[in-house]
């Protein structure tokens, strides 16, 4: 490849004993990708199967890729490695087993150059043989983004911490002196949430561009291995060292207590499920290493807004009360959920047993405010030229009961072209929907209720000729602002295509 044009986009790929059928995957939706004009630098971290075989392979099929074989040093030096190879505008990263929509990158560069981005992102999926699931990472990145974000106007990017989803602008990179941490797990952690606040600004794509796998075959993925020693001390060197970066660079307190609301919340709670599942011994030891950073949490402002259930969780753990400790994470994982709410005003509630937390009610309106509510198409009619889609946008578990309740804002997006559509959403009562998603049945008390969704169904209607449904279907999301008495944020409604091929 000639070094005298420059080059679009540096993709680069980390390679350790991947499964073949899972590398091929991978590799064959990334040359499929529509975007020309990039490089993929796959460096192959000593791998012992056939996994270094197979980058060679592609790399003396496919001029534009480039394999390194290196000494074994993990993720983060190969990562590092990859990146001193770059010569592209923008980097990306990409895992070796994950699949990439084949117009990601296309769409990823047009939007950061089109609105001067240092960083773009797009949405993601969990998948397996089976099935695909959405992310609860960027479940929680994409509640609440504009089209074009930063971290300290939309806080949810703190858990946009992986970097496979990403375009990032290279003189961003060298600038700010940017390097993954190595010889620790979640090195993505700390690169992705810098990314996000160095960025002028980010461009967002709500579109599915990456597949992130669950490995079924071969060795675990590191999100796959929590249960490991190493993992759960990883995790807390790489949330100091967050705290760190924080600390100095960081000016919005508004930040450093979102910040600490996901930890105490998101990241430490995914340590004191696994206890659960372990032996005492080794469910002590992980209570050991959480402990003293948990202490220092205890003194901050964020650690003040959990409610009774996660202090007493977290108090259990200070006092090395193993058996409590457990009985908590055990109702929290399993019982709470299952719970009916009540409201109050403004405020929500769960009934909780007096004998294990000395209250008989637990306010839960805050992890409430911090959920993120369903949206799905409840039906559509498809009569030339008009599509019409039924849509409920729904808490569950919380009431809205008449339209009023919910305000509603769509917008008719191309994520090609970043023109903007202004929609007409008329609101209907979802009587139907409350009958059909409403009632519930308590197993722990044998109540019996029903939560109204009357308010939560509006109904949107395209003209297939006046916006070109037909040519430009894949391109377009509608994006769905809302605002109800709890919560507020913006959701997607995606693959259009599937409707409008009806019409």
């Amino acid at each position: 490849m000639s070094d005298k044009k420059q080059i679009d986009i540096s993709v680069v790929v980390p390679i350790y004993n991947i499964e073949e059928e899972y590398f091929r995957a991978f590799l064959n939706s990334l040359v499929k990708q529509t975007k020309k004009n990039l490089e993929v630098i796959l460096v192959d971290d000593a791998s012992t199967n056939n996994s270094g075989e197979i980058a060679d392979e592609y790399a003396d099929k496919y001029d534009y890729i480039q394999c390194y074989h290196i000494k074994n040093r993990g993720v983060g030096h190969a990562r590092n490695f990859g990146v001193k190879k770059a010569k592209g505008k923008y980097i990306a990263f990409a895992d070796p087993d994950d699949v990439l929509a084949s117009d990601i990158y296309e769409k990823l560069f047009l939007t950061a150059e089109r609105d001067g981005s240092d960083l773009a992102i797009c949405d993601a999926r969990r998948f397996n043989s089976q099935k695909s699931f959405g992310s609860n990472l960027h479940l929680f990145t994409f509640k609440d983004l504009n089209s074009i974000s930063h971290i300290t106007s939309n806080p949810g990017l703190l858990y946009d911490t992986t970097v496979w989803n990403k375009l990032i602008s290279r003189k961003l990179w060298k600038k700010k002196h940017i390097k993954f941490p190595e010889n620790l797990l979640y090195e993505d952690i700390p690169v992705a949430i810098s990314l996000n606040y160095y960025a002028n600004q980010v461009s967002v794509i709500r579109e599915i561009g990456y597949k992130w796998r669950i490995r079924e075959a071969g060795e675990s993925s590191i999100t796959q291995g929590v249960k490991t020693i190493k993992n759960l001390s990883d995790r807390i060197s790489i949330l100091e060292g967050l705290d760190k970066f924080f600390k100095k660079h960081v000016k919005e307190e508004s930040l450093h207590f979102e910040k600490d609301v996901r930890i105490l919340t998101f990241d430490l709670m995914i340590f004191i499920n696994t206890c659960l599942e372990v032996e005492k011994s080794r469910a002590e030891e992980v209570m050991k290493i959480m402990r003293e950073y948990v202490s220092d949490l205890k003194k901050r402002r964020a650690y003040e807004t959990l409610n009774t259930v996660e202090k007493a969780l977290y108090q259990a753990l200070l006092d090395n009360d193993y058996e409590r400790f457990i009985k908590i994470a055990n109702f929290r994982k399993n019982v709470l959920p299952k719970l009916p709410y009540y409201e109050n005003g403004q405020r929500v509630f769960v009934k909780i047993p007096a004998e294990l937390f000395g209250e008989e009610s637990c306010d839960i309106t805050n992890k409430v405010q911090r959920s993120v509510p369903k949206i799905l198409i409840s039906k559509f009619e498809a009569i030339a030229p008009e599509l019409k889609l039924f849509i409920t946008l729904y808490l569950p578990k919380t009431n809205i009961k008449d339209e009023s309740e919910q305000h509603i804002n769509a917008v008719l997006i191309n994520e090609r072209t970043g023109k903007e559509t202004p929609l007409e959403a008329q609101t209907f009562k979802n009587s139907e929907f409350t009958d059909r998603k409403g009632a519930w049945e308590c197993e722990e008390t044998g109540e019996k209720g029903c939560y109204n969704y009357d308010g939560t169904g509006f109904c949107i209607t395209l003209n297939a000729d006046e916006l070109n449904l037909k040519k430009t279907a894949k391109d377009l999301i509608i994006a769905v602002r809302y605002e109800n008495r709890f919560i507020k944020g913006c959701a997607s409604i995606k693959n259009l295509a599937k409707y409008v091929k009806e019409l």
